[in-house]
């Protein structure tokens, strides 16, 4: 799971006590630890311990944090490394658990972007869900900073194409692929991209802020979505789209309109708001086995 590029927080499972408040569960997990070492606590050199209970930061009683470091360094002859650096320890509290959780961190989480842009995590789960392969023609309507660009380009492709009317990503070296191209264009137009010549389409479109379009959102999202149609190719092509919740239907049902096959709704959350990822192709595709 750790290999996997689009999980954010992987954690292995060392122990788990019954839940109880986090001073007394720190406690009872050291206990466990000195009669002991359980698997998932082998090569470290150093640690450090968080908690999170319930999705929130908790800070740790300073004796019971005490106490189970002293615990951890004595199983595994690791020191405490407070500052950062070495493995995380995390304490883990759900309400369906029942229980506290003492896991080890698998994964980090990779260098975000620029703020308000699309998580590293997020970008590749949705390249991803377009079913890359070497020879796409890969587009971005809806470019912005470029994370689904620069996410597309980590996979090897024909062309890499961002586009976008007011932003101006900056575009760092893909360490595999082709390299990304930027227009400054209108995503409702497209004018330089030819019809039938897009092996994918994948964007986070506006949720509901729509610059200078002077219509309603039904009709921005019916210009979108003939656009999209117009460029993808019509046996091939596949379409990802990152959309808010509320606004799922209304995009889903433009797009049939547009001409495409009835589209996968996938719910998911995006910095804790609920969203919507549309997976779709163009009718013709699913007529042709596509």
């Amino acid at each position: 799971m750790a290999k996997l590029l689009y999980i954010k927080n992987a954690f292995q499972l060392v122990l788990e006590v019954p839940r109880t408040s986090l001073s007394g569960a720190a406690k009872a997990i050291a206990q466990r630890l000195r009669r002991s070492v359980p698997p998932g606590l082998e090569r470290m050199s150093g640690f450090r311990i968080m908690a999170q209970i319930d999705g929130q930061l908790e800070p740790l009683d300073r004796h019971a944090k005490g106490t189970l470091e002293r615990a951890v360094m004595s199983a595994t002859g690791a020191r405490v490394m407070s500052r950062g650096g070495g493995d995380e320890l995390w304490l883990i509290g759900r309400r369906a658990l029942g229980t506290i959780v003492l896991g080890r961190r698998l994964s980090r989480a990779a260098k975000p972007g620029p703020a308000g842009s699309l998580s590293p995590e997020l970008s590749r789960l949705l390249v991803r869900m377009s079913k890359p392969q070497g020879g796409d023609v890969f587009l971005d309507p809806f470019a912005g900073s470029g994370a689904l660009c620069r996410a597309r380009a980590e996979w090897p492709a024909r062309r890499v194409i961002g586009v976008d009317l007011y932003a101006e990503p900056r575009f760092d070296s893909p360490r595999a692929g082709a390299p990304i191209e930027f227009l400054r264009e209108d995503a409702l137009e497209l004018p330089s991209v030819e019809s039938g010549s897009a092996s994918v389409v994948a964007t986070d479109p506006p949720w509901g802020e729509f610059e200078s379009f002077a219509g309603s959102a039904q009709e921005f999202y019916a210009a979108m979505a003939a656009s999209f149609r117009r460029v993808l190719d019509p046996r091939t092509g596949r379409l990802v789209l990152l959309v808010s919740r509320k606004m799922e239907q209304l995009v889903a049902d433009e797009l049939i309109r547009a001409g495409f096959e009835g589209p996968r709704l996938v719910p998911v959350l995006v910095n804790g708001h609920p969203a919507t990822v549309l997976n779709a192709c163009p009718a013709e595709a699913r007529d042709d086995g596509g």
